[in-house]
């Protein structure tokens, strides 16, 4: 536990830019799909206020979830994959803000195949991350869309035909978890070859 809280500092500036980028990309595809789309998709609803709390703590549930998967593969506590997942999982929902402010709006604009592929190319070419925050981010959103219900965009904002997934949510789920595996591997790895290389250079 000691050499988990040794990390959290840099973990949380990591997760502080992660999330400033995330938000700022979920705006911007946000933003775009008002202005490319005509009216005649712009059919995006709020949930009812009252179901907005269990729906969150669904959510939250979901990210811990993966927390709990990734650490124990990882054979450790991280900061990374608490921090990470509740992140991504959740904030994807900012797309909801233009119907929030009274805005007509596409359904869930954000939930989209090239959101995510986006999100990954920043974090790998931009942000130079390493590969278990890539996994964290794929993890993330197929749990948020195994817990959402409804229709998708999911080719947003190229195309905004709209997907029932509610036959394979269970599957995107379990996806998901196998996902949270492999980042906690990924992350096990980077760990194994940084060791690795500091006893090589202690022995010059």
């Amino acid at each position: 536990m000691r050499r988990a809280l040794s990390t959290l500092v840099p973990v949380l500036k990591d997760s502080i830019i992660i999330f400033v980028v995330y938000t700022i990309l979920g705006i911007i595809l946000t933003f775009v799909s008002l202005i490319c789309t005509s009216s005649s998709v712009k059919i995006g609803t709020l949930r009812p206020i009252l179901a907005i709390p269990t729906h969150e703590i669904y959510l939250l549930i979901g990210a811990l979830l993966i927390c709990l998967v990734s650490c124990a593969v990882y054979r450790r506590f991280d900061f990374s994959f608490l921090f990470l997942p509740i992140i991504f999982t959740i904030m994807l929902d900012l797309d909801h803000l233009p119907v929030i402010l009274g805005v007509a709006q596409p359904i869930r604009p954000a939930h989209s195949i090239f959101f995510l592929l986006a999100l990954i190319l920043i974090l790998r070419f931009v942000l130079k991350k390493p590969l278990y925050i890539e996994f964290l981010a794929i993890s993330s959103f197929l749990m948020h869309i195994a817990i959402d219900n409804g229709v998708f965009a999911l080719f947003s904002p190229f195309s905004f035909e709209y997907y029932d997934l509610g036959q394979i949510r269970i599957y995107l789920g379990l996806l998901a978890i196998m996902v949270a595996v492999m980042a906690g591997y990924s992350k096990r790895v980077l760990n194994f070859q940084s060791h690795m290389a500091k006893e090589k250079i202690s022995q010059r």
